[in-house]
């Protein structure tokens, strides 16, 4: 009744994110065109796991619209994560075209995830360069149709464009290398092959030899 559904609009004040993305959860059950009302006041917040929570309860496009904006700009990494996935589900216009251009700045694992979701969200494989997404997106902006059915695979990043530890792509620029020393590692990677922690050690050489000046590891 009202009574509870005023206990929970309480909570929006409440100094606990904790509790704050509880009665997010909540409103958005029972009254969310209420929530759309309070949506952009409440990305305000401090809190990176309150904005994250109203960004994903918003339900009118005008609204998340709006919202993603602010969220493709956010200072906090999870915010725009969150923001991008969303984004590739929705798929309009506006959407791919926050994709591109924040593809043309991205840096390490969220550029991986813009790549990722702009061919979900387009069903494009134009490749890992930002200039020939805008590229394309400029000349197709206005010709450009949603989706019916997206991709729902994982599109893998072409190693050739970053460094790899043995096929799996680098992306941030503080890298921590750990190495399992137990008993299984002193075993060959196949008969006659080379023993599993020298394979290990001599693919680790190869990866620091291809890192640029940026990157920092231990």
């Amino acid at each position: 009744g009202g009574d509870v559904l005023d206990a929970i609009r309480a909570k929006l004040s409440d100094p606990s994110y904790q509790v704050k993305t509880a009665a997010i959860d909540a409103i958005k059950q029972i009254a969310p065109a209420e929530l759309d009302n309070k949506a952009e006041e409440l990305f305000k917040d401090p809190a990176f796991q309150v904005r994250i929570a109203i960004l994903e309860s918003s339900s009118e496009t005008a609204i998340q619209t709006t919202l993603l904006k602010a969220a493709f700009q956010d200072t906090a990494w999870q915010v725009r994560a969150c923001a991008i996935e969303l984004a590739a589900q929705t798929g309009t216009g506006p959407c791919v075209e926050m994709l591109v251009n924040a593809f043309l700045t991205a840096e390490g694992r969220l550029k991986a995830d813009l790549f990722a979701a702009l061919q979900k969200a387009t069903g494009k494989d134009i490749g890992f360069s930002p200039k020939l997404w805008k590229e394309w997106w400029e000349i197709f902006n206005n010709r450009f149709e949603p989706l019916k059915q997206r991709r729902i695979d994982n599109p893998l990043l072409p190693i050739s464009e970053t460094s790899a530890f043995c096929g799996i792509p680098i992306l941030s620029r503080n890298i921590i290398f750990v190495f399992d020393l137990s008993g299984s590692m002193r075993s060959e990677t196949q008969k006659n092959g080379p023993v599993k922690i020298d394979a290990a050690r001599e693919e680790m050489s190869k990866v620091i030899k291809s890192f640029t000046k940026e990157i920092k590891f231990n």
